[in-house]
């Protein structure tokens, strides 16, 4: 497949790299291949050098900047099907697909806001590239969103989300379908963290994350500007990986999404009691005697 990097405006706030999410219809569903281990990554929560969020467990995720201030190269958590039940969806910003083929033919089968597409079992276009390892040529795995670590980092009842936004706007990475690539590194839990190359965007964003400090550095960004004069290259320690919710508040999964196990009111069982299990599962067949 020829790749085509996707700067184009999707939204009105900026580029696909901007990770602008309107709506929860933005966040298209994708439910992960079986029969074979997968793995997608998760850098909702990388910015600092120290760990963010309330368990003990957190490691460090840092978003460190490119020598040339372009991209972001951030620690982000490997979440595989080895470790986590393929029934658990990981979930696309259709304003944030980075392959520009890719992008249009999701917008055709979901719609420019991904409404066809939210909480139906249509299956996106780029759910299909992520799986089959096809949207960013030579990566790893793909950068998405997943709220398999929500509980480490989230408080319920609060609003989970810190706004960046008038004088506190600036730079920061735009992970959502970045590409990923393993090192071999390990938090102190025995987790894979891979890194992410997330391009950068200035403008407002929120941090997915409440109570938290807009400036990921123990001290101020700087500018610099490049031969040219027109360029501007961004020098600082950390940014956060971040997204923009032009009309304020956390990022939410769409109205109807049901996550597995999930704690909180997205959460639902692995029991779905509107399906006939006896047609689904043949009661004399070798699994169920196996159980037995």
């Amino acid at each position: 497949m020829f790749f085509t990097y996707n700067d184009t405006e999707t939204t009105a706030f900026g580029p696909a790299y901007a990770n602008v999410w309107t709506s929860p219809s933005n966040f298209l569903q994708c439910k992960p291949p079986t029969g074979r281990k997968f793995s997608y990554a998760l850098c909702y929560y990388s910015g600092p050098n120290d760990p963010t969020g309330h368990s003990s467990d957190n490691p460090s995720l840092p978003c460190t900047l490119s020598d040339d201030g372009i991209v972001a190269n951030c620690s982000c958590y490997e979440i595989s099907t080895d470790d986590v039940s393929p029934k658990i969806p990981y979930y696309v910003d259709i304003h944030a697909i980075s392959n520009l083929e890719i992008y249009n033919e999701t917008v055709e089968t979901c719609g420019k806001e991904g409404e066809k597409c939210a909480a139906t079992d249509r299956d996106p276009s780029v759910c299909d590239a992520i799986n089959s390892n096809l949207l960013v040529p030579g990566a790893d795995l793909i950068s998405v969103f997943s709220p398999v670590f929500a509980s480490n980092y989230f408080t319920k009842g609060e609003n989970n989300s810190t706004a960046c936004v008038d004088g506190n706007a600036g730079i920061y990475a735009g992970c959502m379908t970045a590409p990923c690539y393993r090192t071999g590194e390990k938090d102190a839990s025995g987790r894979n963290i891979v890194e992410c190359k997330c391009p950068i965007f200035k403008g407002p964003y929120q941090v997915g994350q409440a109570n938290q400090s807009c400036d990921a550095n123990e001290t101020p960004l700087s500018t610099t500007v490049s031969r040219d004069e027109t360029k501007k290259i961004w020098k600082a320690a950390n940014v956060w990986s971040a997204a923009y919710n032009p009309a304020g508040g956390p990022i939410t999964l769409p109205d109807g999404a049901c996550v597995p196990d999930l704690p909180g009111d997205k959460g639902c069982g692995l029991f779905d009691p509107q399906k006939d299990y006896g047609k689904i599962i043949d009661p004399d067949s070798a699994l169920c005697k196996k159980c037995l």
